[in-house]
């Protein structure tokens, strides 16, 4: 079984599902629907990469944000 492939099947689901939920509601539903049974070791791993990465691309991600970032990254 690869990891990943079938962690990325479940977050593909639930994304589908999700469509306009908040990123609080969409970051419970990825929570919920974790497929590998025990949270430990590498498919655990592989599931907060993949994870990561769906809460990335919403729409509401913290990460999509720049608001209050300094345009160049130095000092003034």
């Amino acid at each position: 079984m690869n990891w990943r492939y079938a962690a990325q099947r479940v977050i593909a689901k639930v994304e589908q599902d999700c469509k306009g939920v908040s990123y609080g509601a969409f970051k419970r539903a990825l929570f919920n629907a974790y497929p590998f049974g025990q949270r430990s070791l590498h498919p655990y791993k592989i599931w907060c990469d993949e994870q990561r990465k769906a809460l990335a691309r919403h729409p509401e991600s913290p990460s999509n944000t720049t608001d209050g970032l300094p345009l160049f990254g130095g000092k003034e």
